[in-house]
């Protein structure tokens, strides 16, 4: 991550005040039968609103440099955490920021994960870009 990314994430995760759902999380994870995908919007919420207390390093961060839009520098838009969700699971959520709204946290989407899956295999390689 470039120097001062998570000082930026912790600060948001700090502003957040109101919370936006996305019609993707809404429609694959609200009210399906599927327990492995089933998601409560409530415990969603409460587990984005805890990050404003519990301070939670993300793992993936998207940056934009859209200087008419978001003014000079980078600007963290979007990044993903995962935290608790139950007894047995964590929940890895995909928060999309404003950078004109600090105040407001939106979940473009979210999925399940056993407590005990670290995901051992993973090509790191594979995900990391340069700016």
């Amino acid at each position: 991550m470039p120097t001062g990314v998570n000082e930026d994430v912790m600060m948001i995760q700090r502003n957040i005040k109101t919370i936006g759902l996305s019609r993707h999380f809404e429609e694959q994870h609200v009210d399906i039968a599927d327990y492995k995908h089933r998601m409560q919007k409530t415990k969603i919420i409460s587990a984005v609103m805890s990050l404003t207390k519990n301070q939670v390093a993300p793992f993936e961060v998207q940056l934009s440099k859209d200087y008419y839009a978001l003014g000079p520098g980078w600007h963290v838009t979007k990044y993903v955490v995962r935290v608790s969700y139950d007894e047995t699971r964590d929940v890895t959520i995909v928060i999309a920021t404003n950078p004109k709204n600090k105040n407001h946290a939106f979940v473009k989407t979210a999925w399940l994960n056993d407590k005990q899956d670290v995901h051992k295999t993973l090509n790191k390689i594979k995900y990391h870009t340069t700016l």
